[in-house]
């Protein structure tokens, strides 16, 4: 029964079942690349507001942080971006 069901659908649809599997995991992957994609951003984005918050405390209260071995001062006024 399942073969007729397969047969069938495969006729109706002009694709092999291997050709509709294929497409259907080409798509699945591009999803999936995008969603990964978005959760990357979304993760980048939190971890630069949270340093930049970090490095607000740091300068409010008058400490210096190193950034990428950089010493950003925190009692001179320095604009954090």
């Amino acid at each position: 029964m399942l073969k007729r069901q397969l047969d069938e659908l495969e006729k109706i649809s002009g694709y092999s079942t291997e050709h509709a599997r294929e497409i259907i995991l080409q798509k699945v992957e591009k999803e999936a690349r995008s969603d990964a994609a978005a959760l990357y951003k979304d993760i980048e984005s939190k971890a630069k507001e949270d340093a930049d918050k970090a490095l607000e405390v740091l300068a409010a209260n008058g400490e210096d942080a190193v950034v990428l071995g950089e010493v950003i001062s925190g009692n001179d006024g320095v604009v954090f971006e």
